[in-house]
């Protein structure tokens, strides 16, 4: 019981007072914004800020002036912008009930559509590595071929007993943040041709 009020007094302290405890917390500025309105995720390459800006598609914003961001161009996708990642000339936007959409950014003010795959569910995260995109959506992880980004292919699925919420790849890894099941799930995607999780396993 201690041990748990003592808890409890030090979250109020850092909540009331966090220049006590962190002295460098008071050199924490914020120095520009950019936003009309509703961004539910960002991704940066280079002096470029991608945002998934919802039923207004995907934003681009010039950060080269961290003090006055600009946006510079817009793609309106055809659904609900929810996860955006980007690697080289694309983004990689996870569209809710539209799927995966793959645009091309390689001019930020005139960004056009590549390609897409309806995914079955929602698409709901998106990560991308080499040449393949991991979505995660509400019937699980799937995992697109991209390396023809104007006709992307199904490369394999798994169902992960819940609704995939986000992903994350590193190394041979998925993990996956599962929203219905409340857990967070990794899964082996050796060579990025077969899924793993536990006994399960989905193959091409």
């Amino acid at each position: 019981m201690i041990k748990k009020i003592s808890n409890i007094l030090l979250m109020l302290l850092i909540g009331f007072f966090p220049g006590v405890l962190f002295p460098g917390n008071n050199s924490i500025t914020k120095i520009g914004e950019w936003g009309t309105g509703n961004y539910l995720d960002v991704a940066v390459q280079n002096h470029y800020a991608y945002c998934a800006a919802g039923y207004a598609g995907l934003d681009i914003i010039d950060i080269g002036n961290p003090s006055l961001p600009k946006k510079t161009g817009n793609y309106n996708t055809p659904g609900l912008a929810i996860s955006v990642f980007v690697m080289g000339n694309y983004a990689y936007v996870a569209d809710l009930l539209e799927g995966l959409q793959v645009i091309d950014v390689s001019s930020p003010t005139s960004p056009v559509a590549k390609g897409d795959f309806d995914t079955p569910g929602s698409a709901e995260g998106v990560y991308v590595n080499g040449n393949y995109a991991y979505v995660a959506n509400s019937q699980g992880l799937q995992l697109i071929d991209v390396s023809n980004p104007s006709s992307p292919t199904l490369a394999g699925s798994i169902d992960t007993g819940g609704s995939a919420w986000d992903v994350y790849v590193s190394g041979n890894y998925a993990y996956i943040a599962n929203f219905e099941e409340e857990v967070m799930q990794i899964i082996d995607i050796w060579r990025h041709r077969y899924a793993y999780t536990g006994r399960q396993r989905c193959r091409q």
